[in-house]
């Protein structure tokens, strides 16, 4: 008997993904199931889901591979992904991504099709039936990949979002740290080194001793030269060497957070942290799910600079911008020590 509810989540990024927490949270609650998910690695979901009570099981699937190299992996890992989703053997899928592969997928499964939900978006849309979708047409002008999987649950159950992206986990928690974030998904996405020292100097004279300094291994130069200059000063934990269940552990600790536009700051709102985003070729987004006015975005002042994969819009970036948005955050959520 098919009992089973799959979620198909492989958007791009962790923040995507994170991003989705309060439709995994309704699906749950309106199917009565917990949920098996198919998403990417990067996402670290299995480490930080394994707790949820919404979530059964996730799995992973292999990225897709560009360029005529790719052709063989990619046909591979399509039939692999139908497999797996005949193993999970699901009453219902859900797909949250306009993506067309994974709507192939779940077509050549042995699951109905008349439950298979998906935004409906370009090709998606020739196979995804009208009651299943947001999507008019083909030719319908794309959305938010947030705001297009909100308004498909929604009209699936017929009634608004009644969760927020919070998430608890399992962990030791005691609030601490000031997290300052110099992990990046790219150039357009780094503010800088000497601007995080400036900020966390500013955050040392309002008596803050204890900082948490999120980065990846492509940080770790970064990350020493920071930790270099506050030796002695104060307590600055470094991470690029962790894994991301460590990583969490000590997130799930900060009082609030400062920092690049990462997949980070999604997971630092689900744990309910105050949270200074600092963008850069992305347009501000995280107002589409701050129930809880967690959020203090900053974004440059001249948009028309804004260039896709260039550092033009974060450069405009200034310290007195950040300064003001985590004075802000700090008065709002009466943070002291």
């Amino acid at each position: 008997m098919k009992n089973n509810i799959c979620i198909i989540a492989t958007g791009k990024g962790m923040g995507n993904f994170y991003s989705n927490i309060a439709y995994f949270k309704q699906i749950f609650n309106e199917e009565k199931t917990k949920l098996t998910i198919i998403t990417r690695e990067l996402t670290s979901a299995k480490d930080v889901l394994s707790n949820q009570y919404f979530c059964k099981e996730v799995f992973y699937v292999k990225e897709y591979k560009r360029g005529i190299k790719g052709i063989f992996e990619n046909l591979k890992s399509f039939m692999n992904i139908i497999n797996l989703i005949n193993q999970i053997n699901p009453k219902k899928i859900f797909i949250l991504h306009s993506s067309s592969r994974y709507t192939m997928a779940s077509f050549f499964s042995k699951t109905e099709h008349d439950n298979i939900y998906a935004p409906g978006y370009r090709s998606q849309n020739f196979l995804i039936k009208k009651k299943n979708k947001i999507f008019k047409s083909y030719f319908s002008k794309g959305m938010e990949p947030k705001l297009e999987n909100k308004l498909l649950v929604e009209k699936i159950y017929n009634k608004k979002i009644l969760f927020d992206n919070s998430i608890k986990l399992n962990l030791m928690h005691e609030k601490k740290y000031v997290c300052i974030t110099i992990a990046q998904s790219g150039i357009s996405r780094q503010w800088g080194k000497n601007n995080y020292i400036k900020i966390i100097e500013y955050l040392i004279t309002k008596g803050f001793k204890n900082f948490l300094i999120l980065s990846g291994p492509s940080q770790k130069n970064i990350e020493n030269e920071i930790y270099e200059y506050f030796e002695n000063q104060v307590n600055l934990v470094k991470t690029s060497h962790l894994k991301m269940l460590d990583c969490l552990n000590l997130l799930n600790n900060s009082i609030f957070y400062v920092g690049n536009d990462t997949g980070f700051p999604h997971l630092s709102i689900s744990l309910q942290i105050p949270t200074v985003v600092i963008h850069g070729d992305c347009v501000p987004h995280f107002h589409l799910y701050d129930e809880q006015n967690l959020i203090y975005s900053v974004d440059t002042l001249y948009p028309e600079v804004r260039k896709p994969g260039s550092d033009s819009a974060i450069k405009t970036i200034t310290f007195d911008q950040v300064k003001n948005s985590v004075d802000q955050l700090i008065a709002d959520h009466k943070l002291t020590l």
